[in-house]
């Protein structure tokens, strides 16, 4: 229960600060729109001081909890002195649809707690040792390559990803601040502090659908909807927690600059400008590639309004300028920064595939469909007629929406303009076999179909029961598939062909490994294991001691990074540290290779990397 209670008091936290902030710079009007937008407020004006005293050369665990206290005490203040009106009433329902969330896609946090690794994604131990790095370290401090080459402190090659190469760090950051705060580690701390963007997503969801009163039992379902979706949980229960944290800063961007701009006036305006410039600012720096769907969204939102004239071209240009200005001046050299990684991104994205190299096949195949909208798992065999019924019922829902999403941009939602902008990049991504573009477009998308599905059809139907049966037809279903797909497999028993360790939760496998250590202390340790994710989890334990990875090069993907210098050839200096830590990494291994006494074939090897210094860090 302590695991979700880290979850739940984030939560409250992020919503203390960002009531505080909203109550400072943004109109009182909709006040249950505030409350549900309060939290992806606060991460904003969390994760900006955190970065910046970061980037000052502090360590995270230096600064941690007297920046919270800081920012709390403050946020309490504000509130005491502009006490602003809270809808406890009209926000009840919601608390219930968040606290139902956090149990269903967290179910397993009940059982293991803290050592709850889910699907032990790769992605989940680089943003460990990441956060490791800022914890104990300055944004910009060099590290010792001696270090790094002799196993001492693996963490510290993660510099050539942030500080180097300009790699967005925002949600490393936040597990650093998190476990600076509790004084967990960076894996047990990472599960309870997704699982609050989780539902902090699905919060500021439904403060996107409740533009005005009347949309308040569509903002519910649109939440209710949300919490049941498979395909969102899978976002969560695969690690992928900067783009959990990224996708709701991006709904409260769009929250606060995608409605009419008449009726504020230039006071209104500027504040509203100085607000949305931090939730730019606060994306830039957690997940800048999902910020060109926002601009798209709001140039084809905005020109809408203008051809319509429900928008007037000043107001908008004096809230933009404002934008322009705020993101300058709290993100600085970083704002260029940036813009190159989110125009390489872009780059990668528009790539033709080979469909024989395809890791993420799953929506380029019928299926897809299907498991677009949850009702079925991604790499499930569904079996006749249910799997041809389901794609035939995704393709239906698809369309539908497509549809839907041409006649609401016409009403003003700002869903349906995000709706279409996904449409149109997918199209491109499947003609290019873009395999990784559409599986992750299918997770983006998930909060944007099905808020604009469920406003449409309330908006349409009158009966209550032909309102809700379909809707909560789609729910069931995609539970069902959220919980036998997805969560159960994130337990990591049995079968699960997304766990990288299994039984990893239930063996406490980290807490395992830390006992060997205290059990057999050495200064020297020869760490066999061959998988990539348990590797980096024990050199998560090892700092100070010479810990050798001898089956493989395990970080030659962030090594191959000091040679490329894409993003630092302004900085000489900068490039030939880069440089040397690369070329210092792949030398440490050498390519063997071994017969496989193929009497077939001869010459058939198996090849393999081998650590030069093994020996070396053994005998010291």
């Amino acid at each position: 229960m302590l695991a979700f209670g880290l979850s739940i008091t984030l939560f409250i936290l992020w919503a203390v600060v960002g009531h505080a902030t909203l109550a400072l710079l943004h109109k009182q009007d909709s006040l249950l729109q505030n409350m549900l937008l309060a939290p992806v407020v606060g991460l904003a004006a969390t994760v900006l001081p955190i970065f910046w005293l970061s980037r000052a050369g502090f360590p995270v665990a230096s600064f941690g909890k007297s920046l919270a206290i800081a920012i709390l005490l403050s946020s309490i203040a504000l509130l005491l002195k502009l006490r602003p009106k809270l809808p406890w009433r009209d926000y009840l329902p919601f608390t219930g649809i968040f606290l139902l969330a956090l149990c269903l896609t967290g179910r397993p946090m009940l059982e293991f707690g803290f050592d709850w690794l889910s699907y032990a994604n790769d992605d989940m131990a680089n943003y460990c040792l990441s956060a490791q790095r800022f914890l104990h370290h300055g944004y910009f401090d060099v590290p010792d390559s001696n270090s790094i080459i002799q196993g001492q402190e693996y963490s510290l090659i993660f510099w050539l990803m942030y500080a180097a190469d300009g790699i967005r760090p925002g949600a490393d950051l936040l597990l650093a601040w998190v476990c600076s705060l509790t004084g967990l580690t960076p894996h047990q701390a990472f599960m309870p502090t997704i699982l609050a963007f989780h539902i902090i997503l699905i919060s500021v969801t439904g403060a996107l659908v409740y533009q005005t009163r009347s949309l308040r039992l569509s903002a519910i379902l649109s939440c209710g909807l949300l919490s049941l979706s498979a395909l969102n949980s899978l976002g969560t229960l695969y690690q992928l927690i900067a783009q959990v944290s990224g996708l709701a800063l991006l709904i409260g961007c769009m929250t606060l600059l995608m409605h009419p701009f008449k009726e504020l006036n230039r006071k209104s305006l500027i504040l509203e400008g100085i607000l949305a410039g931090l939730l730019i600012s606060s994306l830039l720096v957690v997940y800048p590639e999902v910020l060109p769907f926002f601009i798209l969204a709001f140039l084809l939102y905005i020109s809408i309004g203008f051809i319509r004239k429900t928008t007037a071209f000043k107001p908008v240009l004096l809230t933009l300028t404002i934008v322009f200005l705020t993101n300058v001046v709290l993100l600085n050299t970083y704002f260029l920064r940036s813009a190159v990684f989110i125009s390489a991104q872009v780059g990668k994205g528009t790539k033709n595939i080979d469909l024989q190299s395809t890791l993420f096949p799953y929506f380029l195949v019928p299926s897809g469909l299907a498991n677009l909208w949850s009702l079925q798992g991604i790499a499930s065999s569904g079996r006749e007629p249910w799997l041809s019924l389901g794609v035939f019922a995704g393709a239906l829902l698809l369309v539908t929406t497509a549809a839907v999403a041409l006649f609401s941009l016409r009403t003003g939602q700002p869903t349906a303009a995000m709706v279409l902008i996904m449409t149109i990049v997918s199209l491109i991504l499947f003609s290019r076999n873009n395999d990784f573009g559409l599986f992750k477009l299918a997770m983006f998308a998930q909060p944007f179909l099905l808020a604009m599905l469920v406003t449409w059809w309330i908006g349409t139907v009158r009966q209550p029961f032909i309102q809700l049966a379909p809707l909560l037809l789609i729910g069931l279903i995609s539970l069902s598939t959220q919980q036998q797909s997805y969560v159960e497999s994130s337990r990591g028993v049995g079968k699960g062909g997304l766990v990288e360790i299994p039984n990893g939760s239930q063996s406490k496998i980290n807490i395992e490994f830390q006992n060997l250590l205290l059990a057999h202390p050495s200064e020297s340790l020869l760490l066999d294991s061959s998988n990539v994710v348990m590797a980096k989890f024990q050199a998560l334990y090892t700092v100070g001691k010479s810990a050798a990875l001898p089956s493989q090069n395990f970080f030659s993907t962030i090594y191959q990074l000091g040679q490329q210098n894409a993003l630092t050839s302004w900085n000489p200096k900068l490039v030939s540290l880069m440089k040397s830590l690369g070329q210092k990494g792949f030398e440490a291994y050498q390519t063997s290779s071994f017969d496989l006494l193929n009497s077939k074939q001869d010459s058939t090897k198996n090849q393999f990397g081998m650590l030069r210094l093994a020996d070396d860090m053994l005998l010291k």
